[in-house]
């Protein structure tokens, strides 16, 4: 759907979204790693944010807390 390039104190981000054909939405951020490390998840009512880092960058996916497949987009991100 689209992206935006942000600024952060650590350097450049990115937010990018995507849509797929049934209508379901994924918003996947990346940023320069802060002080902030480790791997997470965080619900907020019907939203799932799941947080990794690895190296330096930071990575954050936000997504319906029901959507099976965006919840295993982070292994597949990983993995490549």
């Amino acid at each position: 759907m689209g992206g935006r390039l942000l600024s952060t104190e650590q350097g450049a981000a990115a937010m990018l979204v995507y849509q797929d054909g049934s209508g379901a939405r994924v918003g996947f951020y990346l940023r320069p790693r802060g002080r902030r490390a480790g791997d997470g998840h965080r619900r907020d009512g019907d939203l799932l944010a799941q947080s990794w880092s690895r190296r330096d960058t930071s990575f954050a996916l936000v997504s319906d807390a029901a959507d099976a497949a965006a919840r295993a987009l982070p292994r597949l991100l990983e993995n490549g």
